[in-house]
């Protein structure tokens, strides 16, 4: 931290071109978001993009991705999605292909993060990395790639190739950020809580716990809300059915001579509208 404080104080006061007070901002704005002080992280994020604007290389390209980055930390998503659309916007494949697709992959994962999920335009810039992997891929890229898959499937409900895809990435060494693998495990537990396994519960707690002992407020945050959505019913109390309709009243008939008055008075007939009525009025009172 101290080292990348002075680094860009250095290139603040020496007046060092826009190239040099960028890459110091990038590695101070990356350390204090990794270290929880987003606030200050936001200031410099903000320095940073005004410094970059005018530009469409690289540079420009990991400036609004980390922007983007501190925005989603503070749960800003519509200004982390304005940060990414710029670059993926202006940012030229042929510069360099390999953050070409990091960006769509971060958008990708935007698109999941933020409420309400967009799961149809993640899906859209999955397979717009996917397809540019086929011709530069890393085996760390690869590992993101499934790893956005995976939740897409959660996502979309398709449960099974969730768990497929967690088993591909489980087989491999994994080369993730830790963010990235507390995600994994966050949708593993997710996954064991939807089968009916109590320990998928237990384990987010214990992920939100140990995140938060590790300074990562808004990634425990996170994952505090997962647990919450998990917890919560997600089919309504199926409505009251309702009373069948009564048999239309037979057509009137001619009236029967009066009984002798040595006769007792006939019982009252109970019709099924009336039993029905009764059964429900005991329903309710029970």
């Amino acid at each position: 931290m101290d080292a990348a404080v002075e680094a860009h104080r250095i290139a603040l006061h020496e007046n060092l071109g826009v190239e040099d007070r960028a890459t110091a901002l990038l590695a101070l704005v990356s350390v204090q978001a990794e270290a929880g002080r987003t606030g200050e992280a936001r200031v410099h994020a903000d320095e940073l993009t005004a410094l970059v604007q005018d530009r469409s290389d690289a540079l420009f390209a990991e400036a609004m991705w980390t922007a983007a980055a501190v925005r989603m930390r503070q749960g800003d998503y519509p200004g982390a999605q304005a940060c990414l659309q710029d670059a993926l916007e202006r940012f030229d494949s042929q510069e360099d292909l390999i953050l070409w697709i990091r960006l769509r992959l971060a958008a990708g994962r935007l698109h999941l993060q933020k409420m309400p999920a967009d799961p149809a335009r993640a899906q859209r810039r999955a397979q717009e990395a996917e397809a540019a992997l086929a011709l530069v891929g890393t085996p760390a890229l690869r590992q993101d790639l499934t790893a956005l898959k995976a939740d897409l499937a959660f996502a979309t409900g398709r449960y099974d190739d969730a768990r497929a895809l967690l088993a591909e990435l489980a087989a491999d060494r994994p080369r993730m950020t830790y963010r990235g693998q507390v995600r994994l495990e966050i949708l593993r537990h997710q996954l064991l809580i939807l089968a009916g396994d109590p320990a998928g519960v237990q384990g987010l707690r214990t992920l939100a716990q140990q995140a938060q002992e590790d300074a990562n407020i808004d990634l425990a945050a996170e994952i505090w809300r997962v647990l919450a959505d998990a917890l919560t019913p997600t089919h309504a109390t199926p409505p009251t059915p309702a009373t069948p309709p009564t048999a239309p009243a037979p057509p009137p008939t001619a009236p029967a001579p009066p009984p002798a008055a040595s006769a007792a008075p006939a019982a009252p007939t109970i019709t099924p509208a009336v039993a029905g009525v009764a059964g429900a009025a005991r329903a309710a009172g029970g």
